[in-house]
């Protein structure tokens, strides 16, 4: 929309969050995305089921200081002061930037779900969480947070059959990066400067000095100088944006390696059978 294209123009900075809501809660502006906790901006795309179970657990976890920031009735306000006291316990221990933020988002979703899980949620070697959730009692927790410096997203649903929002990565094209994933052979570039979006992200970590994220591609098709390179984002994955370090892309759960190892194997086996073709090809002709 117009409001938007304007409200993105006369935005300044080295981050830039922005969130348009769809209420489920009280339309209030305390509820109004995104939050600022403990000097961290947060927000959230989703919905956290069960709130009135989860919520006294949460606040029951959090010191006082941080029970004073909350402002608002929503479960994301809520799981953003999760999210500060875990950083807060990141950096007590010697860990920073872009570090601090990635483990305190893998504890904040740990903990959210966790009414929901069926089986062990962490587990303390890999970090991961394993199989669990049903429909009926499923999270969806699209998160975003900033420090100011490091930026960290996840695309995350509590069941292993149903999928979360969309939640996009982009680069502008002239970015000289490798990105690792697949592209939609159905796709048809939108100009003759698109480029299709990448069927499939896979985890990487690549140097990167501009990122989009964004819940859907923003490509403005009367602005070549707009015009991206989209990717969606795996269900269960975390994406960490540093300024120093590029980006990033990993898994949050069990479920999420399991596609990815199917998904890369399915794609060598693709390369290979390509490459026998033309071999076979190159014979035919000589």
């Amino acid at each position: 929309t117009e409001e938007v294209k304007s409200a993105c123009a006369a935005a300044r900075g080295r981050i830039v969050f922005g969130h348009v809501r769809n209420g489920t809660s009280a339309r209030l502006e305390v509820n109004n995305h995104p939050f600022l906790i403990d000097g961290l901006a947060w927000m959230h795309n989703g919905m956290v089921v069960d709130l009135e179970t989860v919520r006294p657990r949460l606040l029951a976890s959090l010191p006082e200081d941080l029970k004073a920031q909350i402002h608002g009735q929503t479960d994301s306000e809520l799981a953003g002061a999760v999210f500060a006291s875990y950083v807060r316990r990141a950096r007590a221990d010697n860990h920073s930037g872009a570090e601090a933020l990635s483990m305190a988002m893998r504890l904040t979703i740990r903990d959210v779900v966790q009414p929901a899980l069926s089986q062990q949620v962490l587990a303390a070697s890999s970090g991961k969480l394993g199989r669990f959730g049903s429909a009926q009692n499923a999270s969806s927790l699209n998160y975003a947070a900033s420090d100011g410096h490091s930026v960290v997203a996840t695309r995350f649903r509590s069941c292993d059959a149903e999928d979360p929002p969309t939640l996009y990565l982009g680069w502008p094209l002239d970015d000289a990066v490798e990105v690792k994933g697949t592209r939609d052979p159905a796709c048809r570039p939108d100009s003759a400067t698109a480029k299709c979006p990448l069927a499939r992200l896979g985890p990487m970590s690549i140097a990167a000095r501009r990122l989009w994220i964004a819940s859907e591609p923003l490509n403005y098709l009367d602005n070549k100088e707009s015009m991206r390179v989209w990717g969606l984002l795996p269900k269960d994955s975390m994406v960490v944006f540093d300024g120093a370090s590029g980006v990033t892309v990993s898994c949050l759960s069990e479920a999420c390696e399991a596609r990815t190892a199917a998904a890369e194997a399915s794609e060598e086996a693709a390369e290979t059978a390509e490459t026998a073709e033309a071999q076979v090809s190159h014979h035919v002709h000589f």
